[in-house]
């Protein structure tokens, strides 16, 4: 069965090494539970720091992870020429579980919308 392009998340997509992570100048945008990196110099791509001082469980950090993924996958078109780290905050540890996608969709409407 062959996936629909708009249904992946590729590599290419994806900010893989540290100096990737490192944006120059970038741009911020912070809620209760994220803290959002984004630069309008990029590729349109996306990188997760959640650590493990913020979610001692790794079970946690992979859903938080998952719907960051999603979130942003959903809204792809609109991150064009954007890099973007989302970096899980303190107060996730006691809401992990409360986190649904809407609530990471908002972040990201917000990061849409600020440029």
């Amino acid at each position: 069965m062959e996936k629909s392009k708009s249904l992946t998340f590729p590599k290419s997509a994806r900010l893989l090494k540290s100096c990737d992570f490192q944006l120059q100048d970038p741009k911020r945008v912070q809620t209760p539970y994220f803290r959002v990196l984004y630069t309008e110099q990029g590729k349109g791509r996306l990188g997760i720091s959640v650590s493990k001082r913020v979610l001692k469980n790794a079970v946690q950090r992979n859903r938080i992870k998952r719907l960051v993924r999603e979130g942003f996958r959903l809204g792809r078109e609109g991150f064009v020429g954007k890099d973007v780290v989302v970096i899980g905050l303190a107060p996730l540890t006691k809401a992990w579980h409360e986190l649904k996608l809407e609530d990471v969709r908002k972040v990201f409407s917000r990061v849409q919308h600020v440029s």
